[in-house]
């Protein structure tokens, strides 16, 4: 228990040195719960219900969501972020908007409720196509980082999070000598999604035929994932460095 509160003190003190000059509406932040963590960063929620905040490593948070911005790539909407080094580690501080739901939330809904999400697949369509026509390689596209906020009624927009590895395109694809990276990523990521939460296979089964033409073997999705795309997120870290 003693090391246990020293690391949970230490990372109070840590959140308070990061957010000691952060505020919305001129009002400085309060952090109300952590709402849950992934490789390189942890989400929490704050006192203002209609944002939440991201701390990570990586020092990239606020360029990369500027450059997807920038090429009006549908992303979070970020309110202040910026890159704060402590302890010879950099962090990146990013304020968003928070959003409904995940694209892993959504399909887990629909095989519940057995209803297909109507125009999911072409919208997953276009988000690819337009990352490659800005040529962008966003390499970590998966359920997860793709969510959804209410526009009215049962019309929802998309947008991209967590963009730890954008890099681009075209210098990605000549170094993992394959093109189409995104689009496989995420089809492998959607058949395990799929085969982890049964009641979502036929959805998933049927986003993979529409974004590859075919549904891929199960020990080509291990293939992919356990040897491709470490090798990819590795290229990407190296070209970001």
């Amino acid at each position: 228990m003693v090391p246990n509160q020293q690391h949970q003190s230490y990372r109070f003190s840590l959140l308070r040195c990061l957010l000691s000059d952060v505020t919305i509406d001129g009002k400085k932040i309060k952090i109300w719960s952590s709402e849950g963590h992934g490789r390189l960063g942890r989400v929490y929620a704050l006192t203002h219900p209609r944002h939440v905040l991201k701390v990570s490593k990586t020092g990239l948070e606020a360029s990369n969501y500027s450059l997807l911005a920038s090429h009006n790539i549908p992303c979070a909407h970020v309110i202040e972020s910026r890159d704060v080094r402590v302890d010879d580690t950099t962090y990146s501080v990013t304020v968003m908007t928070r959003l409904d739901f995940t694209l892993t939330a959504l399909l887990r809904a629909a095989g519940i409720a057995n209803r297909k999400p109507r125009g999911l697949s072409v919208a997953l369509s276009d988000l690819l196509d337009l990352l490659r026509k800005s040529n962008i390689a966003y390499v970590d596209l998966s359920p997860d980082n793709i969510m959804f906020s209410r526009v009215r009624g049962n019309v929802f927009r998309v947008h991209l999070i967590d963009p730890q590895f954008v890099t681009s395109l075209s210098v990605f694809e000549r170094l993992y000598k394959s093109r189409e990276y995104d689009c496989m990523y995420l089809a492998c990521k959607l058949f395990v999604l799929g085969k982890l939460h049964e009641s979502s296979w036929k959805f998933a089964q049927s986003l993979c035929r529409h974004l590859l033409g075919y549904v891929p073997s199960q020990g080509s999705v291990v293939q992919f994932l356990q040897e491709q795309a470490p090798r990819a997120t590795s290229i990407a870290q190296s070209l970001n460095a």
